[in-house]
């Protein structure tokens, strides 16, 4: 289990540190597929048009429909910001929720700090990139509680 209040605190700045290095160098990159549901995004928040990559012109590109759902009300927050940050919740939740779960299981606070560490460096790339790879994460940690 976790041990004392500074040694909480340190843990709890790794992974903070983790997580602010992942935001920093990968919040203003477009990259890949994950660009592909800014237009879908777009079209439902601003015109209520629903899998319209072009104006007008139905499309069924978009690979997952839940995604899309997911990052509207974020576009709505911020534009192409808050569809960032749709990324960045699932994130800490992904590596917060791996940290909690591995002291559940009965991992040190170091080594429960390491399963974080493995588990940010999987998804912060492509959660700040705008993938939902760490909603799958959060999801099968959730699974094992």
């Amino acid at each position: 289990m976790v041990g004392s209040t500074p040694e909480r605190m340190w843990i709890a700045a790794a992974i903070a540190v983790l997580l602010a290095l992942g935001a920093w160098f990968y919040f203003p990159v477009w990259h890949g597929d994950a660009a592909i549901y800014l237009p879908y995004v777009r079209a439902l928040w601003e015109r209520g048009r629903w899998m319209e990559f072009n104006p007008g012109e139905r499309s069924s590109g978009a690979t997952s429909p839940l995604w899309l759902l997911w990052l509207v009300p974020w576009w709505g927050l911020g534009g192409a910001t808050g569809f960032k940050l749709a990324g960045a919740v699932l994130v800490i939740g992904a590596v917060v929720g791996a940290y909690l779960q591995a002291v559940r299981l009965g991992a040190s606070s170091t080594e429960a700090l390491l399963v974080a560490a493995v588990v940010a460096y999987c998804v912060v790339p492509a959660g700040f990139l705008g993938y939902e790879t760490p909603l799958v994460a959060l999801v099968g940690i959730a699974w094992v509680a």
